[in-house]
């Protein structure tokens, strides 16, 4: 198979005019309709029928289509996920991080990362969860790299420590530890 051809095939699918599809890419319509005639011809079947001056899928048209659709738009990917690696001004960052940095320390981050004009085009996936999870997402390389807590015994993985996070403690206001201003937890053994 010729992805010229596929290419040619899935353009005329969506534009239906054999002579509008053959202006566009430069061809002459006899050239257009030879391409389309030699994939009909391996896969044994018509791909179009008439329609006025217009032409239809078929039903196995339409099939074919809908795969091939799909395969052209993987192999693009693919060029594209290449050139994003190649292309140092250009690329996309897999990100993991810890529920509490989503309100204000990621789109802080995102902004400072952003300011840089040369990495203005890049673009983010996110992933957001415990610990253990974005550490799973990071062995599986789904993640580039996770904002998360340390965990002990994790020889696979690399941490740099970037901040201290303060923890707080949370009561409603009808309870007896509300009226404290201090919380010190080795004197609260039992809570009740």
């Amino acid at each position: 198979m010729n992805i010229q051809n596929i290419e040619a095939f899935c353009r005329l699918a969506e534009v239906e005019h054999y002579g509008k599809v053959a202006d566009e890419l430069g061809i002459a319509q006899p050239s257009l309709s030879r391409m389309i005639r030699r994939i009909e011809d391996e896969i044994g079947v018509n791909l179009f029928k008439p329609s006025g001056r217009n032409i239809k899928l078929t039903k196995m048209g339409k099939l074919y289509y809908q795969k091939v659709r799909k395969g052209l738009d993987e192999i693009q990917s693919g060029a594209d996920t290449i050139k994003n690696i190649v292309d140092p001004y250009y690329g996309s960052i897999d990100l993991g991080f810890i529920f509490t940095l989503g309100p204000e320390i990621i789109p802080q981050l995102l902004k400072q990362f952003r300011s840089d004009p040369e990495r203005a085009n890049y673009k983010f996936k996110f992933w957001q969860g415990n610990t253990p999870r974005l550490l799973g997402h990071v062995k599986q390389e789904t993640c580039d790299f996770s904002i998360c807590s340390y965990l002990n015994n994790e020889p696979e993985i690399e941490f740099t420590h970037l901040m201290d996070q303060p923890l707080v403690a949370i009561v409603a206001k009808s309870h007896p530890y509300a009226k404290k201003k201090v919380f010190h937890w080795p004197n609260y053994p039992k809570f009740q």
